[in-house]
């Protein structure tokens, strides 16, 4: 059985897809450059995506850092993705709200507390 996610509404194959490939450079290598490689380590909100999941037996918009999700984990958690333009383009507002607010929850995040050198 083939594995594919849905992005922006078109079914995508990811057979094939080597496994260290985050969704963020497979997003990008397909011409969609909406989401950006900001921090690379998930801080900073530019690589975010809308993935679709199921909860309680409805779909949920959920905000991940497509720098940090490989996308074989993205082809089986989410299934279905959407980047910041196609949403912007949605003619359902209350999707595009409901994303607007998530991403800018992950901007209000406080900011990760330096590691300490041994």
């Amino acid at each position: 059985m083939a594995l594919s996610l849905m992005l922006n509404g078109v079914r995508v194959d990811i057979d094939g897809v080597p496994a260290q490939t985050t969704l963020l450079d497979f997003i990008r290598a397909r011409g969609l450059t909406g989401a950006k490689e900001g921090c690379a380590e998930g801080e900073c909100g530019a690589c975010a995506v809308a993935m679709v999941v199921d909860e309680r037996g409805a779909a949920a918009y959920r905000t991940v850092n497509s720098c940090l999700m490989f996308v074989p984990a993205a082809g089986a958690w989410g299934r279905q993705g959407c980047t910041r333009i196609h949403l912007a383009d949605a003619d359902e507002p209350t999707v595009r709200s409901a994303v607007i607010t998530a991403w800018e929850r992950i901007k209000q995040k406080p900011p990760a507390r330096p590691r300490k050198r041994r």
